[in-house]
């Protein structure tokens, strides 16, 4: 089967090679079981029928015209089912049949059924939009052209068109989800909804500047004039008659009820089952069993064990006063604030990648195909975006790119330039990585690169 579904299948290919001498080499190798494979292939192909934007970001792109509305309740229905469908046939197999591949399968693909299953105990159906990472930020960043959704045909217009559709129908019940979340007690902080605000108000506005008419503005050179009409009569009556509208429509609830409505505390546990619900997530991101509290004490030991290399560093340098003047002190120093331009900055982001570059052989024997590239985060979500990675597509033909913003240029630092830098390259282009709310295994194998989304 030439698209292997779950992760850490990759992964034991590689143990294999690495197999024990002796009294273990004499032991029986179960061969995997096919019956399995077949439900795991059923699983990723099913899965994006509910997640086609991931599937687009993984370069599956004949589910690049869907997006489900995943605050209708029959869709939220019909998502439970699916996941209940393969928790109870992936539960049918015993460990004791399976080889070491397929008992990893089972165990990732039975936890995310799982973890998927309880979080729709705790309706985020009733917060669909916050100011870092929800839908319409996503969508924004898909209609600019320069990300995963491709432009290069007439099918990808239309494709693209039917998804705005979606969309809209997402909107419109994102407004009345949110109605319902504050009558139920699910509502933003104050200070997040001052966020949201402008995002939405700039995804609302009138014009060809928003960044929704930008595919009208970079047809390919060989559309046909007739094929350019079409498209372009089409996508005005959408954006015009339909999303804009609607975007507007939401924003102005947002900017008046809603603010009025969102809540001064700021914590999750705020909201109604806040605290449980924070324990989910806790449990959801780290894939751990470890309670906020066990995780808050590995913290405040790594924040004591930073601190202490940092007195090192303010010895070194000849500082004699406190490690919290010292701070102040490196923050202002003008000679590693440089930057006056974004593009100095992305420049320099670029010149570290390049010095880098030749040393990554030294640490990997395999790398992605896909190539790397450094951005700025679109306007509209730059302030409030941080710095993120964007995969590239499984065939290498769409780069993964380095989103930066630029919301106080004059206090970006050089010195932290780099370390940014370092942790980027290393965590998320390279073999191996795992990125928030997702997490990715990547190996150049033969001459393909196998990639899984979760």
């Amino acid at each position: 089967m030439k698209k292997i579904i779950i992760a850490v299948i990759v992964l034991a290919i590689g143990f294999q090679s690495c197999k024990k001498e002796g009294k273990d080499a004499t032991k029986e190798v179960k061969e995997d079981n096919k019956e399995l494979a077949a439900i795991l292939e059923n699983y990723y192909q099913e899965k994006m029928k509910y997640y086609p934007i991931d599937a687009t970001f993984a370069g599956e792109n004949k589910f690049n015209n869907l997006l489900p509305n995943t605050l209708d309740d029959a869709v939220i229905a019909e998502i439970k089912s699916f996941f209940t469908k393969y928790k109870n046939e992936i539960s049918k197999f015993d460990d004791a049949d399976l080889s070491a591949n397929d008992k990893m399968s089972k165990a990732l693909l039975s936890w995310e059924c799982n973890i998927n299953l309880e979080g729709f105990t705790f309706h985020e159906e009733y917060l669909p939009i916050n100011q870092f990472q929800s839908l319409p930020l996503m969508i924004g960043q898909l209609a600019g052209g320069t990300s995963a959704q491709p432009f290069k045909t007439v099918k990808d217009y239309e494709n693209w068109l039917e998804r705005l559709s979606g969309f809209n129908n997402w909107v419109i019940s994102a407004k009345a989800r949110m109605k319902e979340g504050v009558a139920k007690g699910y509502v933003l902080p104050k200070a997040l909804t001052e966020k949201v605000i402008p995002q939405i108000g700039d995804l609302a506005k009138d014009g060809q500047s928003n960044i929704f008419y930008s595919p009208l503005h970079a047809f390919p050179a060989d559309f046909s004039k007739a094929d350019k009409d079409r498209l372009t009569v089409d996508y005005t009556k959408l954006l015009t008659e339909k999303l804009l509208p609607s975007l507007k429509s939401l924003h102005d609830y947002i900017a008046s009820d809603y603010l009025k409505a969102s809540r001064t505390s700021s914590g999750i546990s705020g909201i109604t089952n806040g605290i449980a619900y924070y324990n989910f997530l806790v449990k959801k991101y780290t894939t751990t069993d470890l309670t906020p509290d066990q995780i808050h004490q590995i913290g405040l030991k790594e924040v004591a064990r930073i601190m202490s290399e940092m007195e090192k560093v303010k010895a070194e340098v000849g500082y004699k006063g406190d490690l919290i003047s010292f701070f102040d002190y490196v923050r202002e120093k003008k000679e590693l604030m440089p930057f006056t331009e974004p593009q100095q900055v992305l420049d320099n982001f670029k010149a570290i990648h390049e010095k880098m570059k030749p040393n990554l052989d030294k640490l990997f024997d395999m790398k992605p195909k896909t190539a790397f590239e450094i951005r700025r985060t679109e306007a509209f979500r730059e302030a409030s975006a941080s710095a993120e990675y964007n995969q590239g597509s499984v065939d290498g033909t769409r780069p993964g790119f380095f989103m930066y913003r630029f919301r106080m240029l004059k206090n970006i630092m050089f010195i932290l330039m780099k370390i940014c830098s370092c942790m980027k390259q290393f965590r998320t282009p390279l073999p191996g990585f795992i990125a928030t709310g997702k997490y990715c295994i990547a190996i150049f194998q033969e001459d393909h690169l196998v990639q899984f989304l979760w």
